[in-house]
């Protein structure tokens, strides 16, 4: 297993190749989507293979891992903390107009990270 590493400039945990965990701080909307969308794009793009989700949560290692059923050692996938509820549901639509798949309303109130992931054979994008 590889050894975790910790960088406290880029408040967002992520995964590429080797997985890298970093400070949980809670982000502002346009920082959470700049950070989403800088490792979206080092990992294909929002065009490559089936394309990217993105959705909000009180819980993104249960909803990544297991609703969606992406490979936490080989998926490509990324979650960050907002400020509020109101900012990640935010930073979801925002995501969404820019060419993930997912929707909006979903998570509750409790809903403050915002996590992408690269869809492939293995994911499970309709999950209730």
């Amino acid at each position: 297993m590889p050894a975790i590493q910790s960088t406290a400039s880029a408040p967002v945990w992520y995964h590429a190749g080797v997985t890298s965990v970093v400070r949980p701080l809670k982000m502002l909307t346009p920082e959470l989507i700049e950070a989403i969308v800088k490792y979206i794009g080092e990992n294909g793009g929002l065009a490559s293979g089936y394309g990217w989700y993105a959705g909000v949560t009180s819980d993104p290692e249960r909803r990544l891992f297991r609703d969606h059923r992406v490979s936490k050692a080989d998926g490509a996938w990324i979650f960050g903390p907002a400020e509020t509820e109101p900012d990640a549901r935010d930073a979801e639509l925002q995501l969404l107009q820019l060419g993930c798949r997912g929707g909006t309303g979903g998570g509750g109130p409790e809903s403050l990270f915002v996590y992408a992931y690269r869809i492939n054979l293995h994911t499970r994008e309709a999950t209730g």
